[in-house]
C-alpha cells in the first residue's frame, strides 16, 4: 500500500447515526492517501457494527474497541498508536469534512512549513443547514499563524465567541512522537485545545486557512446541559500539568500571562457553572450567593444565565410565577 498521508483519528461513542456520514467524507478525500481509526468507547449502541460493517469493504477504514469508556483523550490515543499517517487529523464522529480539505491543509503546511495546520469551520445546526463560521470573514481568503498567548487569548472560556480552540487540525505525527505528545486521559472537555496548545508550547508552528473545510455540526442542549464543573475542574489541572511539563516556554512573559488570563476564565466559568448545578439541586439561595458574592461571574449570569440559572432563583421564579 502507498504511504499514508493523513490518519483520521475518530472516538465514537453513540455514534451509530452519524459514524458513516463521517468515515465516507473521510475516505472520499480527494488528491489524498488516507486512512480513518475509529476508537469506539464501549458504545451500548451500534456504533461499533456500523463502523465493522463499513471496514469489511473499505480498507481504508479500521475499528479499534475499548473494553470500557475512557473519553475522547483515551480514545484519540488509542487511534494514535494505530497511525501510519504523516499527519494526524482531528475529527469528530458527527461531523464531516468537504472533499478537497484534507489536500489544501497539507499543501498549507507545506508551504508554511507549519507542524499544524487547520482551516475555517462551517457551524451547522440541527436540521443540517450552515448557521456561521467560527473565523471572521476577509474579502478574501486569508491565513495567519497562532502562538500560545494568541491561541489562549482566542479561547477564554464563556467569552462569548467561537474560538480557534474548535478548530480540526491536522498534525506531523513525526513532530508528535519527537516531542511525546499525548492526550491528557483525565480531560474529557477541551482536549483538543489542550493538546495543541502543548504542540505549540513544545515548538510546533500552527497555520490557520479562513477557508472552509471542516462541517460542525450543532450539538444540542443548552450550555449548563453540556458541560458540567467538573469537566472545567479536569481541565483546569490538565493546564497545570501542561504549563508544568513544558515550563520554559509556558514562562515566557506573553505567553505566561495569556495563560493566566486563559485560566482565570475556566475558574469564572467553573464558578458559574457550579452556581448553575446548585441552583439546579433546588438550593436557590446558596446559589444566588455565591452568584451575588463574586463580581466576576455576573457578566456569565448575564450571557448564559437567563434559562440556566437567574429563572431558578427564588425571586425570579415568583415574578414568573405572578406574571402567568
Amino acid at each position: 500500500m502507498p504511504a499514508v498521508d493523513v490518519t483520521y483519528l475518530i472516538p465514537a461513542f453513540r455514534a451509530q447515526a452519524t459514524i458513516e456520514a463521517a468515515l465516507r467524507s473521510a475516505v472520499a478525500q480527494e488528491g489524498v492517501r488516507v486512512e480513518a481509526i475509529v476508537v469506539d468507547d464501549a458504545s451500548d449502541d451500534d456504533t461499533a457494527a456500523v463502523v465493522a460493517r463499513l471496514a469489511a469493504r473499505e480498507p481504508r477504514i479500521r475499528l479499534v474497541r475499548l473494553p470500557e469508556n475512557r473519553g475522547p483523550s483515551a480514545a484519540r490515543n488509542a487511534a494514535i498508536a494505530e497511525a501510519s499517517g504523516r499527519f494526524l487529523g482531528v475529527l469528530d464522529a458527527d461531523d464531516t469534512l468537504a472533499p478537497g480539505r484534507t489536500r489544501a491543509l497539507l499543501d498549507l503546511a507545506t508551504m508554511t512549513g507549519a507542524e499544524i495546520a487547520a482551516d475555517d469551520l462551517v457551524r451547522l445546526d440541527a436540521s443540517g443547514a450552515a448557521a456561521g463560521r467560527a473565523l471572521p470573514a476577509g474579502a478574501t481568503p486569508y491565513a495567519f499563524m497562532l502562538d500560545p498567548a494568541s491561541y489562549c487569548a482566542d479561547n477564554v472560556p464563556m467569552a462569548g465567541r467561537f474560538g480557534t480552540g474548535y478548530l480540526k487540525p491536522i498534525i506531523a505525527s513525526a513532530f508528535v512522537a519527537e516531542r511525546q505528545l499525548a492526550y491528557d486521559p483525565s480531560v474529557r472537555l477541551g482536549e483538543d485545545f489542550l493538546f495543541c496548545l502543548e504542540a505549540m508550547l513544545a515548538g510546533a508552528r500552527y497555520v490557520v486557512s479562513s477557508t472552509p473545510g471542516y462541517l460542525y455540526a450543532a450539538r444540542p442542549g443548552s450550555l449548563s446541559h453540556r458541560i458540567a464543573a467538573t469537566r472545567l475542574a479536569e481541565l483546569e489541572a490538565g493546564l497545570d500539568r501542561v504549563a508544568s511539563r513544558r515550563m520554559a516556554a509556558a514562562a515566557e512573559p506573553a505567553t505566561a500571562q495569556a495563560i493566566a488570563r486563559y485560566r482565570a476564565g475556566l475558574g469564572r466559568a467553573h464558578g458559574f457553572l457550579e452556581a448553575v448545578e446548585t441552583a439546579k439541586e433546588g438550593r436557590h439561595g446558596v446559589a444566588a450567593a455565591r452568584l451575588g458574592r463574586d463580581p466576576a461571574l455576573w457578566p456569565l449570569a448575564l450571557r448564559y444565565g437567563g434559562e440556566a440559572a437567574a429563572n431558578r432563583l427564588p425571586g425570579r421564579r415568583r415574578a414568573r410565577g405572578a406574571a402567568q
